[in-house]
């Protein structure tokens, strides 16, 4: 057995860092825990079910790879053979839920008593000029990170499950101290604001990624849904999301645009984003947001912060 377990984010930071020749077993942890149903106990029959269900209804993904997901994190639960669980992550949303429910899980199974628990996040980087993600740095940058690791503590990983625990919660506003900078989860305050703006606005019932999404094909020249990706990748900052998940919500409110070429708003469209329309007449938007669901509370612009709706 290997004396160390890397935990990657994904299949291009797993690539890179087949390069660097760091010694040690990898796991890539391919959840998509900042989409749909969760809740506060990982890696259970029932959270695996249920996530299972999302991803193949949601994403088109097979149970096969599914089940490959929860194989590998047997690795994770035979951690008493492991000197060391190091977790490679970034800055964004996408990745800071994701490490939050991990590193949860290892709080709550006392790994941090058995082997040492560190990690590597990475979003500012020397010569970049934009946030930029672990695959977008060369290999030999990898090997400084191993290098340059935090250990994390005893009260870092109970920080780390109040976080998951507030994420998971029916009521979004427990995440309220995640907004305030932490020593260690130093990118954790953006990513979490970047959540609540997922929440409808209180000014036009439609939140931060549908706005830019109606606000492109309004006022850009966009032939296609492929178009309008291309947009949202570029212009996301702290969401960290893949093309797959801006497909999913050009779907949910695909009653807003029509899909001539170019693309053009729907009437209640146009209403929309102008504010005058109510959420409610539109079918499949009371998605999940966490533990709660996106039609229950307001991001309020001018106060900074969430109102039930």
């Amino acid at each position: 057995m290997a004396d160390n377990l890397h935990i990657l984010n994904g299949d291009s930071s797993w690539h890179l860092f087949q390069e660097t020749g760091i010694p040690g077993e990898t796991l890539v942890w391919r959840e998509i825990l900042c989409e749909g149903p969760v809740q506060y106990e990982i890696a259970t029959p029932e959270f695996w079910s249920k996530r299972d269900d999302f991803v193949k209804s949601e994403f088109g993904a097979g149970s096969a790879d599914y089940k490959q997901l929860i194989d590998d994190f047997e690795k994770l639960k035979d951690f008493k053979s492991y000197t060391e669980i190091i977790l490679w992550f970034e800055y964004d949303l996408f990745c800071q839920v994701n490490m939050m429910a991990l590193l949860s899980w290892c709080y709550k199974q006392n790994v941090h008593d058995h082997c040492k628990v560190s990690m590597i996040c990475v979003g500012n980087e020397p010569g970049y000029e934009r946030l930029v993600g672990l695959g977008r740095i060369p290999p030999h940058r990898y090997t400084e990170l191993f290098e340059e690791r935090t250990v994390l503590t005893e009260p870092s990983l109970a920080y780390a499950d109040r976080v998951w625990k507030a994420y998971t919660s029916a009521d979004p506003n427990d995440l309220e101290f995640t907004l305030m900078p932490h020593p260690v989860f130093s990118y954790l305050s953006g990513a979490m604001k970047s959540h609540l703006k997922r929440f409808p606005y209180t000014s036009c019932a439609l939140n931060e990624i549908e706005q830019e999404i109606l606000s492109t094909i309004q006022n850009e020249e966009v032939h296609n849904v492929d178009d309008v990706v291309r947009h949202m990748l570029q212009w996301q900052h702290y969401y960290g999301f893949g093309d797959l998940q801006y497909f999913r919500h050009i779907r949910l409110i695909r009653d807003l645009i029509n899909f001539e070429d170019p693309m053009t708003l729907s009437s209640i469209g146009k209403e929309a984003i102008s504010g005058n329309w109510s959420r409610n007449s539109v079918s499949g938007l009371n998605y999940q947001l966490g533990g709660s669901e996106a039609s229950s509370f307001n991001w309020n612009e001018d106060s900074g912060d969430l109102i039930p709706s």
